[in-house]
């Protein structure tokens, strides 16, 4: 995951660097560099939802 690095050393981490994806900084910063140069970004997220993380893809 591109956020977070693909190897986490606990539960705890998996949450710190967890973060929404509709909203999120980094989702928000790849929407606008995607908007800025009229790309596509494909990539995976330390998504957290429902107080819950997943590897959003």
């Amino acid at each position: 995951m591109c956020n977070s690095g693909y190897v986490l050393a606990s539960r705890h981490e998996a949450f710190t660097l967890a973060e929404p994806v509709h909203n999120g900084p980094t989702s928000e910063a790849w929407l606008e560099a995607a908007r800025q140069h009229g790309a596509a970004i494909v990539t995976s997220i330390c998504e957290i939802r429902y107080r819950r993380v997943s590897s959003a893809r």
